[in-house]
C-alpha cells in the first residue's frame, strides 16, 4: 500500500512532444451507427465461437480467444487468406474454424452493409516501432480498445457502449496507451489545449505532485473536465515531461536552458535495444 505522504513529482523540462493522431474525417452520426453494428457482429462472432465449442466438445475458448474474436470484428475477413493479419491464432484453427466466422461476417456485413476486409485496423497508421508497443507491452484487452478508437476515431462514450464497459474503464485502457506515447484522436477524446493548460496550472499549484488526482482535480475550476479526461491528459504530461519520486535527486543531462535533451524512451524501446543480435546460423 502506498504511502499517505507518496509524491510523483513531474518533471520542470518537456523532454519531448507527444503528437496525435490524425483526425478521422467521418460523420459522427454515421460512425456512430458503425460501432452499433459492430457490436452486434462481435455478438454474433461470440454466438459462433459458443456453438463450435459445443460441436467440438470444446470449451469456447479452446475455439479463439476473446482478442481474436475483436481482431475478426474490426478486419472482417471475407475468407481464409483473409484471415492472415489475426495474430494469436494457429494457422490450424484458422483452417478448421475459419469458415464458421467468415461465414457469420459475410451474413452479419452483407445484411447491414458493412465493409469487409478493412485492413490494418488501425495499425496502418502506426510506426514499425508503435505497432511494437501496441503487440508488446498493451495487455490484448487494452489493445483490442485501443485499436477501435485509433481507427474509427470514436469517443469513450462509444467505445464503451461497442465493448460493453464502463467509460472508466475504457479511459483507462486508453492512459496505458498514452504511457507509452501512443497516439490518439484528440477532438473525440476531450483532450483540448484549454484542459491541458488549465491542469498544468493546478500541478504546478500542487507543487508538481501527480501522484494522486483528487487534490488536483479540486484545484481546476469547477466543470473544466471529469476524471476520465484528466487521467489521460495526466499521461500525456508524463510521457512528455517524465516523472521522479519524492526525494530523487532530479536526472542531470547536462543540457543548457534552450537545448533539446535526449528525449527518454518508452519501455519498449529499451527492451528492443537492449536485445542481442540474432546469430546466423552456420550453413
Amino acid at each position: 500500500m502506498a504511502s499517505s505522504d507518496e509524491k510523483k513529482i513531474l518533471g520542470s523540462t518537456r523532454l519531448r512532444v507527444y503528437e496525435f493522431a490524425q483526425e478521422v474525417d467521418t460523420d459522427s452520426a454515421v460512425e456512430a451507427g458503425k460501432m452499433e453494428l459492430m457490436k452486434k457482429l462481435r455478438a454474433a462472432l461470440e454466438t459462433k465461437r459458443v456453438e463450435l465449442g459445443g460441436q467440438c466438445n470444446l470449451p469456447p475458448f479452446q475455439i479463439c480467444s476473446n482478442n481474436v474474436l475483436d481482431q475478426l470484428t474490426e478486419i472482417r475477413p471475407n475468407s481464409i487468406a483473409a484471415l492472415d493479419p489475426v495474430t494469436d491464432w494457429p494457422d490450424a484453427k484458422k483452417t478448421r474454424f475459419g469458415l464458421g466466422f467468415i461465414d457469420v461476417i459475410k451474413d452479419v456485413c452483407v445484411s447491414y452493409g458493412l465493409d469487409m476486409n478493412a485492413k490494418g485496423s488501425g495499425l496502418n497508421l502506426l510506426t514499425p516501432s508503435q505497432q511494437a508497443a501496441v503487440s508488446d507491452v498493451l495487455k490484448p484487452s487494452q489493445a483490442a480498445v485501443y485499436t477501435m478508437h485509433l481507427h474509427s476515431g470514436a469517443t469513450m462514450k462509444d467505445l464503451a457502449h461497442t465493448r460493453g464497459l464502463s467509460e472508466g474503464t475504457v479511459a483507462t485502457y486508453l492512459s496505458e496507451a498514452l504511457r507509452e506515447g501512443l497516439p490518439v484522436h484528440q477532438k473525440p477524446l476531450g483532450l483540448t489545449e484549454e484542459r491541458r493548460t488549465a491542469l498544468l496550472a493546478a500541478i504546478d499549484d500542487n507543487g508538481r505532485d501527480i501522484f494522486r488526482m483528487k487534490p488536483l482535480f479540486e484545484k481546476l475550476p469547477e466543470g473544466t473536465m471529469d476524471y476520465n479526461v484528466l487521467k489521460m491528459l495526466l499521461r500525456i504530461l508524463e510521457f512528455e515531461f517524465g516523472t521522479q519520486n519524492d526525494g530523487e535527486e532530479p536526472p542531470t543531462s547536462g543540457v543548457a536552458s534552450g537545448e533539446t535533451s535526449a528525449p527518454a524512451v518508452p519501455a519498449w524501446m529499451t527492451a528492443l535495444s537492449s536485445q542481442p543480435p540474432v546469430k546466423k546460423s552456420k550453413q
